[in-house]
Protein backbone atom coordinates (compact mmCIF):
# COMPACT_ATOMS: atom_id res chain seq x y z
CA UNK A 1 0.00 0.00 0.00
CA UNK A 2 2.65 2.73 0.94
CA UNK A 3 4.96 1.08 -2.13
CA UNK A 4 1.73 2.30 -4.07
CA UNK A 5 1.35 5.74 -2.61
CA UNK A 6 5.12 6.72 -3.08
CA UNK A 7 4.99 5.71 -6.20
CA UNK A 8 1.67 8.11 -7.21
CA UNK A 9 3.11 10.89 -5.21
CA UNK A 10 6.21 10.49 -7.65
CA UNK A 11 4.26 11.30 -10.39
CA UNK A 12 2.42 14.02 -8.97
CA UNK A 13 5.45 16.16 -7.59
CA UNK A 14 7.86 15.02 -10.39
CA UNK A 15 10.25 14.41 -7.40
CA UNK A 16 13.43 11.97 -8.55
CA UNK A 17 13.38 10.17 -5.30
CA UNK A 18 10.66 9.58 -2.77
CA UNK A 19 11.04 8.33 0.66
CA UNK A 20 8.78 6.90 2.86
CA UNK A 21 9.60 7.80 6.65
CA UNK A 22 7.42 6.51 9.06
CA UNK A 23 7.87 9.72 12.10
CA UNK A 24 5.78 12.05 13.28
CA UNK A 25 4.07 14.48 11.48
CA UNK A 26 3.69 17.83 12.85
CA UNK A 27 0.09 19.56 11.56
CA UNK A 28 -0.67 22.91 12.04
CA UNK A 29 -1.98 24.30 15.09
CA UNK A 30 -5.91 24.54 14.39
CA UNK A 31 -6.65 27.41 16.48
CA UNK A 32 -4.09 29.41 14.72
CA UNK A 33 -5.45 31.09 12.16
CA UNK A 34 -8.34 31.83 15.43
CA UNK A 35 -5.64 33.48 17.05
CA UNK A 36 -4.09 35.59 14.48
CA UNK A 37 -7.67 36.73 13.29
CA UNK A 38 -8.22 38.47 16.97
CA UNK A 39 -4.79 39.36 17.87
CA UNK A 40 -5.52 42.59 16.18
CA UNK A 41 -8.25 43.63 19.29
CA UNK A 42 -11.51 42.16 20.44
CA UNK A 43 -14.33 40.69 18.66
CA UNK A 44 -15.60 42.56 15.75
CA UNK A 45 -19.82 42.71 15.70
CA UNK A 46 -19.60 40.17 12.52
CA UNK A 47 -17.46 38.10 13.86
CA UNK A 48 -19.36 37.97 17.01
CA UNK A 49 -22.74 37.06 14.80
CA UNK A 50 -20.92 34.46 13.06
CA UNK A 51 -20.50 32.60 17.10
CA UNK A 52 -24.07 33.17 17.65
CA UNK A 53 -25.12 31.41 15.30
CA UNK A 54 -22.72 28.72 15.71
CA UNK A 55 -21.83 27.90 18.88
CA UNK A 56 -25.01 26.54 20.79
CA UNK A 57 -23.84 27.99 24.39
CA UNK A 58 -23.19 31.50 23.29
CA UNK A 59 -27.31 31.23 21.39
CA UNK A 60 -28.31 29.61 25.26
CA UNK A 61 -26.74 32.09 27.29
CA UNK A 62 -27.81 34.79 25.03
CA UNK A 63 -31.48 34.01 24.70
CA UNK A 64 -31.79 32.93 28.39
CA UNK A 65 -30.65 36.63 29.11
CA UNK A 66 -32.88 38.34 26.33
CA UNK A 67 -35.93 36.24 26.97
CA UNK A 68 -36.22 37.30 30.18
CA UNK A 69 -35.52 40.64 29.81
CA UNK A 70 -38.09 40.82 27.22
CA UNK A 71 -40.90 40.21 30.20
CA UNK A 72 -39.97 43.27 32.17
CA UNK A 73 -42.10 46.01 31.31
CA UNK A 74 -40.88 49.97 31.69
CA UNK A 75 -42.09 52.37 33.69
CA UNK A 76 -41.76 55.84 33.49
CA UNK A 77 -40.05 57.00 37.44
CA UNK A 78 -40.34 60.40 39.02
CA UNK A 79 -37.79 61.59 41.25
CA UNK A 80 -40.46 60.79 44.75
CA UNK A 81 -40.26 56.65 43.36
CA UNK A 82 -43.90 56.14 41.87
CA UNK A 83 -44.16 54.09 38.56
CA UNK A 84 -46.14 55.49 35.68
CA UNK A 85 -47.22 52.82 32.60
CA UNK A 86 -49.05 55.05 30.93
CA UNK A 87 -47.48 58.11 29.78
CA UNK A 88 -46.51 59.21 26.30
CA UNK A 89 -42.92 57.79 26.62
CA UNK A 90 -44.89 54.26 27.34
CA UNK A 91 -46.92 55.04 24.36
CA UNK A 92 -43.92 55.09 22.03
CA UNK A 93 -42.27 52.10 23.68
CA UNK A 94 -45.30 49.82 23.55
CA UNK A 95 -45.29 50.33 19.80
CA UNK A 96 -41.73 51.77 18.83
CA UNK A 97 -42.41 50.88 14.81
CA UNK A 98 -44.86 49.49 12.45
CA UNK A 99 -42.66 46.05 12.43
CA UNK A 100 -42.05 45.34 16.34
CA UNK A 101 -43.58 45.56 19.87
CA UNK A 102 -41.46 46.58 22.44
CA UNK A 103 -40.39 42.70 23.61
CA UNK A 104 -39.28 42.32 19.84
CA UNK A 105 -37.37 45.61 19.83
CA UNK A 106 -35.87 45.29 23.45
CA UNK A 107 -34.84 41.85 22.73
CA UNK A 108 -33.53 43.11 19.79
CA UNK A 109 -31.02 45.64 22.00
CA UNK A 110 -30.06 42.98 24.69
CA UNK A 111 -28.58 40.24 21.84
CA UNK A 112 -27.06 43.26 20.32
CA UNK A 113 -25.66 44.44 23.41
CA UNK A 114 -24.87 40.82 24.67
CA UNK A 115 -22.78 40.01 21.68
CA UNK A 116 -21.15 43.03 20.63
CA UNK A 117 -21.15 45.14 23.77
CA UNK A 118 -23.20 47.73 21.73
CA UNK A 119 -26.32 48.62 21.15
CA UNK A 120 -27.78 51.40 18.64
CA UNK A 121 -30.87 53.33 18.12
CA UNK A 122 -32.25 55.25 15.51
CA UNK A 123 -35.08 58.03 16.14
CA UNK A 124 -37.00 58.91 13.34
CA UNK A 125 -39.27 62.48 13.31
CA UNK A 126 -38.47 65.67 14.37
CA UNK A 127 -35.33 65.91 16.24
CA UNK A 128 -36.99 69.07 18.76
CA UNK A 129 -39.97 66.91 18.84
CA UNK A 130 -40.95 63.07 20.23
CA UNK A 131 -39.63 60.59 18.04
CA UNK A 132 -42.20 58.74 15.77
CA UNK A 133 -40.47 55.52 15.23
CA UNK A 134 -37.72 53.67 17.07
CA UNK A 135 -35.45 50.98 15.39
CA UNK A 136 -32.46 48.95 16.22
CA UNK A 137 -29.41 49.28 14.07
CA UNK A 138 -27.30 46.14 13.10
CA UNK A 139 -23.64 46.79 14.73
CA UNK A 140 -22.01 45.26 11.64
CA UNK A 141 -23.93 47.89 9.67
CA UNK A 142 -22.45 50.46 11.47
CA UNK A 143 -19.03 52.85 11.20
CA UNK A 144 -17.40 54.87 13.84
CA UNK A 145 -15.23 57.74 13.43
CA UNK A 146 -13.35 58.68 16.55
CA UNK A 147 -12.37 62.72 17.48
CA UNK A 148 -8.40 62.94 17.71
CA UNK A 149 -9.44 65.25 20.87
CA UNK A 150 -11.44 63.35 22.89
CA UNK A 151 -11.26 59.73 21.84
CA UNK A 152 -15.16 59.55 21.49
CA UNK A 153 -17.21 59.13 18.50
CA UNK A 154 -17.09 61.90 16.55
CA UNK A 155 -19.53 60.62 14.17
CA UNK A 156 -21.20 57.25 12.46
CA UNK A 157 -21.97 55.93 9.62
CA UNK A 158 -24.67 53.73 8.81
CA UNK A 159 -24.49 51.87 5.32
CA UNK A 160 -27.99 49.59 5.69
CA UNK A 161 -31.33 49.62 6.52
CA UNK A 162 -34.12 52.22 7.97
CA UNK A 163 -31.16 54.48 9.26
CA UNK A 164 -29.00 54.37 6.52
CA UNK A 165 -26.66 57.79 6.65
CA UNK A 166 -23.57 59.66 8.11
CA UNK A 167 -24.62 60.99 11.91
CA UNK A 168 -22.64 63.82 13.19
CA UNK A 169 -21.69 65.04 16.63
CA UNK A 170 -23.62 67.84 18.13
CA UNK A 171 -24.01 69.17 21.76
CA UNK A 172 -27.65 68.32 22.85
CA UNK A 173 -29.91 69.64 25.52
CA UNK A 174 -28.91 68.86 29.78
CA UNK A 175 -25.59 67.65 28.24
CA UNK A 176 -26.58 64.44 26.47
CA UNK A 177 -24.20 64.55 22.89
CA UNK A 178 -26.54 64.04 19.84
CA UNK A 179 -26.13 62.66 16.78
CA UNK A 180 -27.82 63.34 13.61
CA UNK A 181 -28.23 62.89 10.14
CA UNK A 182 -30.80 65.37 9.38
CA UNK A 183 -33.41 67.41 11.18
CA UNK A 184 -35.77 63.96 11.38
CA UNK A 185 -32.67 61.55 12.12
CA UNK A 186 -30.87 60.96 15.60
CA UNK A 187 -28.73 58.14 16.17
CA UNK A 188 -28.02 56.79 19.94
CA UNK A 189 -25.28 54.61 20.64
CA UNK A 190 -25.39 52.84 24.23
CA UNK A 191 -21.86 51.07 24.89
CA UNK A 192 -20.09 49.05 27.19
CA UNK A 193 -16.80 49.34 28.62
CA UNK A 194 -13.79 49.32 26.60
CA UNK A 195 -10.45 47.81 27.08
CA UNK A 196 -9.37 49.95 24.01
CA UNK A 197 -7.07 53.87 23.87
CA UNK A 198 -10.31 54.49 22.74
CA UNK A 199 -13.65 55.22 23.46
CA UNK A 200 -15.60 54.19 20.50
CA UNK A 201 -17.04 50.76 21.00
CA UNK A 202 -17.03 48.44 23.71
CA UNK A 203 -15.67 45.57 24.22
CA UNK A 204 -17.46 42.09 23.23
CA UNK A 205 -18.08 39.44 25.80
CA UNK A 206 -16.91 36.67 23.78
CA UNK A 207 -13.72 38.22 23.28
CA UNK A 208 -12.27 36.50 26.53
CA UNK A 209 -14.06 33.55 25.74
CA UNK A 210 -13.28 33.42 21.52
CA UNK A 211 -10.99 30.71 22.15
CA UNK A 212 -13.25 28.18 24.19
CA UNK A 213 -16.18 29.06 21.92
CA UNK A 214 -14.18 28.32 18.78
CA UNK A 215 -13.13 24.73 20.30
CA UNK A 216 -16.55 24.04 20.70
CA UNK A 217 -17.14 24.90 17.45
CA UNK A 218 -13.96 23.28 15.38
CA UNK A 219 -14.43 20.03 17.90
CA UNK A 220 -18.10 19.59 16.49
CA UNK A 221 -17.31 19.61 13.29
CA UNK A 222 -14.51 17.69 13.71
CA UNK A 223 -16.70 15.05 15.19
CA UNK A 224 -19.11 15.26 12.81
CA UNK A 225 -16.44 15.06 9.70
CA UNK A 226 -15.64 11.66 11.85
CA UNK A 227 -19.35 9.87 11.71
CA UNK A 228 -18.67 11.34 8.28
CA UNK A 229 -16.02 8.55 7.75
CA UNK A 230 -16.96 5.96 9.34
CA UNK A 231 -14.58 6.14 12.37
CA UNK A 232 -11.44 8.18 13.32
CA UNK A 233 -8.01 9.58 11.61
CA UNK A 234 -6.35 6.98 10.25
CA UNK A 235 -3.53 8.45 8.16
CA UNK A 236 -1.29 11.35 8.03
CA UNK A 237 -0.05 11.69 4.60
CA UNK A 238 2.77 14.46 4.10
CA UNK A 239 3.10 15.59 0.32
CA UNK A 240 6.55 17.09 -0.81
CA UNK A 241 7.01 20.42 -3.00
CA UNK A 242 2.67 20.44 -3.20
CA UNK A 243 3.15 24.24 -3.01
CA UNK A 244 4.27 24.23 -6.50
CA UNK A 245 1.01 23.04 -7.57
CA UNK A 246 -2.02 24.66 -8.47
CA UNK A 247 -4.79 24.71 -6.47
CA UNK A 248 -7.18 22.96 -8.81
CA UNK A 249 -4.31 20.16 -9.05
CA UNK A 250 -3.59 20.06 -5.19
CA UNK A 251 -7.72 19.48 -5.13
CA UNK A 252 -7.32 16.48 -7.55
CA UNK A 253 -4.12 15.09 -5.71
CA UNK A 254 -6.04 14.78 -2.29
CA UNK A 255 -9.53 13.66 -4.39
CA UNK A 256 -7.30 10.88 -5.73
CA UNK A 257 -5.76 9.73 -2.80
CA UNK A 258 -8.88 9.53 -1.01
CA UNK A 259 -10.59 7.59 -3.33
CA UNK A 260 -7.69 4.73 -4.12
CA UNK A 261 -7.76 3.97 -0.36
CA UNK A 262 -11.62 4.13 0.22
CA UNK A 263 -11.49 5.88 3.34
CA UNK A 264 -12.07 9.79 4.27
CA UNK A 265 -10.00 9.45 7.26
CA UNK A 266 -6.57 10.74 5.53
CA UNK A 267 -5.28 13.81 6.80
CA UNK A 268 -3.16 15.49 3.59
CA UNK A 269 -0.45 18.20 4.55
CA UNK A 270 2.05 19.54 2.68
CA UNK A 271 5.18 18.89 3.32
CA UNK A 272 8.78 19.33 3.26
CA UNK A 273 9.13 15.91 2.62
CA UNK A 274 6.67 12.75 2.07
CA UNK A 275 5.84 11.43 5.14
CA UNK A 276 3.36 8.67 5.97
CA UNK A 277 1.89 8.08 9.50
CA UNK A 278 -0.52 6.05 11.01
CA UNK A 279 -2.84 8.50 13.06
CA UNK A 280 -2.69 7.01 16.53
CA UNK A 281 -4.79 9.18 19.23
CA UNK A 282 -5.13 8.92 22.74
CA UNK A 283 -8.55 8.70 24.49
CA UNK A 284 -7.66 11.95 25.90
CA UNK A 285 -6.83 13.73 22.61
CA UNK A 286 -10.06 12.47 21.52
CA UNK A 287 -11.91 13.59 24.63
CA UNK A 288 -13.87 16.71 22.58
CA UNK A 289 -17.08 15.98 25.45
CA UNK A 290 -14.72 17.06 27.85
CA UNK A 291 -13.74 20.10 25.55
CA UNK A 292 -17.24 20.96 24.37
CA UNK A 293 -17.94 21.03 28.68
CA UNK A 294 -15.31 23.38 29.22
CA UNK A 295 -16.29 26.14 26.23
CA UNK A 296 -19.72 25.67 27.62
CA UNK A 297 -19.30 26.06 31.59
CA UNK A 298 -16.48 29.35 30.33
CA UNK A 299 -19.61 30.67 28.27
CA UNK A 300 -21.65 30.47 31.07
CA UNK A 301 -20.10 31.98 33.47
CA UNK A 302 -18.75 34.43 31.31
CA UNK A 303 -22.77 35.71 30.92
CA UNK A 304 -23.88 35.23 34.06
CA UNK A 305 -25.95 32.48 33.55
CA UNK A 306 -25.62 29.48 36.48
CA UNK A 307 -24.92 25.80 35.77
CA UNK A 308 -28.43 24.63 37.61
CA UNK A 309 -30.50 26.10 34.85
CA UNK A 310 -28.52 24.96 31.68
CA UNK A 311 -27.39 21.10 33.03
CA UNK A 312 -29.05 18.55 34.61
CA UNK A 313 -26.17 17.98 37.11
CA UNK A 314 -27.10 18.57 40.46
CA UNK A 315 -30.35 20.91 39.18
CA UNK A 316 -32.63 19.95 41.77
CA UNK A 317 -36.03 22.60 42.85
CA UNK A 318 -34.38 24.88 45.10
CA UNK A 319 -31.05 24.88 42.97
CA UNK A 320 -32.80 26.46 40.48
CA UNK A 321 -35.03 28.57 42.53
CA UNK A 322 -31.79 30.27 43.76
CA UNK A 323 -29.81 30.03 40.85
CA UNK A 324 -32.70 32.22 39.17
CA UNK A 325 -32.09 35.16 41.73
CA UNK A 326 -28.71 34.89 41.24
CA UNK A 327 -29.11 35.14 37.45
CA UNK A 328 -31.53 38.68 37.79
CA UNK A 329 -29.34 39.68 40.59
CA UNK A 330 -26.05 39.39 38.50
CA UNK A 331 -26.91 39.57 34.85
CA UNK A 332 -30.66 40.35 33.94
CA UNK A 333 -30.81 43.41 35.68
CA UNK A 334 -27.58 45.03 35.34
CA UNK A 335 -28.73 44.66 31.36
CA UNK A 336 -31.93 46.10 32.02
CA UNK A 337 -30.00 49.17 34.11
CA UNK A 338 -27.89 49.49 31.24
CA UNK A 339 -30.61 49.75 28.24
CA UNK A 340 -32.48 51.77 29.90
CA UNK A 341 -30.32 54.17 31.30
CA UNK A 342 -29.55 54.44 27.35
CA UNK A 343 -33.19 55.16 26.59
CA UNK A 344 -33.96 57.41 29.20
CA UNK A 345 -30.52 59.65 27.85
CA UNK A 346 -31.83 59.72 24.16
CA UNK A 347 -35.91 59.94 24.86
CA UNK A 348 -36.97 61.64 28.27
CA UNK A 349 -35.06 64.93 26.68
CA UNK A 350 -37.07 64.82 23.39
CA UNK A 351 -40.23 63.90 25.86
CA UNK A 352 -39.65 67.10 27.48
CA UNK A 353 -38.73 65.03 30.62
CA UNK A 354 -36.01 66.55 33.22
CA UNK A 355 -33.43 63.82 33.14
CA UNK A 356 -32.60 65.12 36.96
CA UNK A 357 -36.18 64.06 37.96
CA UNK A 358 -37.64 61.07 35.57
CA UNK A 359 -36.05 58.23 34.54
CA UNK A 360 -37.46 54.71 32.45
CA UNK A 361 -37.29 52.12 35.20
CA UNK A 362 -39.23 49.05 35.93
CA UNK A 363 -41.62 47.47 38.63
CA UNK A 364 -39.00 44.78 41.13
CA UNK A 365 -42.56 43.75 42.04
CA UNK A 366 -43.97 42.90 38.65
CA UNK A 367 -41.09 40.16 37.98
CA UNK A 368 -42.91 36.67 38.98
CA UNK A 369 -39.13 35.32 39.19
CA UNK A 370 -38.56 37.18 42.14
CA UNK A 371 -41.69 37.02 43.42
CA UNK A 372 -40.92 34.30 45.83
CA UNK A 373 -38.03 36.32 47.41
CA UNK A 374 -39.67 39.34 48.08
CA UNK A 375 -42.75 37.61 49.71
CA UNK A 376 -39.81 35.67 52.36
CA UNK A 377 -38.26 39.43 52.91
CA UNK A 378 -41.97 39.86 54.16
CA UNK A 379 -42.52 37.07 55.83
CA UNK A 380 -39.26 38.09 57.88
CA UNK A 381 -40.53 41.71 58.16
CA UNK A 382 -43.80 40.65 59.71
CA UNK A 383 -42.45 38.13 62.03
CA UNK A 384 -39.90 40.99 63.29
CA UNK A 385 -42.90 43.35 63.89
CA UNK A 386 -41.33 46.52 62.95
CA UNK A 387 -44.05 47.50 60.31
CA UNK A 388 -47.93 47.53 59.87
CA UNK A 389 -49.75 45.41 57.67
CA UNK A 390 -50.66 48.60 55.56
CA UNK A 391 -46.99 49.14 55.31
CA UNK A 392 -46.25 45.35 54.28
CA UNK A 393 -49.52 45.11 51.69
CA UNK A 394 -47.91 48.13 49.92
CA UNK A 395 -44.40 45.76 49.27
CA UNK A 396 -46.72 43.94 47.08
CA UNK A 397 -48.13 44.61 43.85
CA UNK A 398 -52.05 45.23 43.32
CA UNK A 399 -52.59 45.64 47.38
CA UNK A 400 -54.63 48.67 48.66
CA UNK A 401 -54.32 49.49 51.96
CA UNK A 402 -56.91 48.09 54.70
CA UNK A 403 -59.25 49.48 57.77
CA UNK A 404 -57.20 49.45 60.76
CA UNK A 405 -53.92 48.19 59.09
CA UNK A 406 -51.82 51.12 60.33
CA UNK A 407 -51.39 49.72 64.19
CA UNK A 408 -48.30 47.70 64.95
CA UNK A 409 -48.67 44.68 66.53
CA UNK A 410 -45.87 42.54 69.11
CA UNK A 411 -45.13 39.40 67.13
CA UNK A 412 -45.20 37.39 70.41
CA UNK A 413 -49.21 37.74 71.49
CA UNK A 414 -50.36 39.66 68.31
CA UNK A 415 -51.60 42.55 70.55
CA UNK A 416 -50.92 46.02 70.08
CA UNK A 417 -47.43 47.11 70.88
CA UNK A 418 -48.95 50.77 72.63
CA UNK A 419 -48.70 49.89 76.75
CA UNK A 420 -51.84 48.68 77.27
CA UNK A 421 -53.82 49.91 80.48
CA UNK A 422 -55.50 47.11 82.91
CA UNK A 423 -59.07 49.06 83.21
CA UNK A 424 -59.31 49.34 79.46
CA UNK A 425 -57.79 45.58 78.93
CA UNK A 426 -58.80 42.84 81.09
CA UNK A 427 -58.96 39.02 81.46
CA UNK A 428 -60.99 37.59 84.22
CA UNK A 429 -61.72 33.96 83.82
CA UNK A 430 -60.44 33.44 79.87
CA UNK A 431 -62.70 36.45 78.49
CA UNK A 432 -61.07 39.64 78.03
CA UNK A 433 -63.50 42.79 78.36
CA UNK A 434 -62.68 46.29 77.92
CA UNK A 435 -64.12 48.98 79.63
Amino acid sequence: MLKKIASYFNNVTKSKEITVKEEVVHVSNPYLSWILRYSGGGVSAQQAMDLYRQASAVTTAVEILAKSLEQITPRLKSEDGKLSEFNNVNDLLKHPNGFETFREFIGGMARHYLLTGNCHIIALGNINRPPIELYNVKPQNVNTQESMEDGFPISYSVWNGVGKGNYQRRPGRLDVTRFYASNLKEFYHIMGFSSESSNIHGDSPLAAIALEVQQQIKSKAHNLKIIDDGGRLSLIVGIKDAEYLEPEQWQEVKKTIRSDLQSNGIAIIKSADVNIKEASVSAKDMDYKGMDEVARHATYLRYGVPLPLVTTDASTFDNIVNATLTMYDHAILPLVNTLYAGLSKMLLPRFGYDLKKFSISYDPNSITALMSRRINEIRKLADLGFQTQNELRAMMPNLEPVEGGDEIFITKDRLPINPVKRKDYEVTDGTQSTG
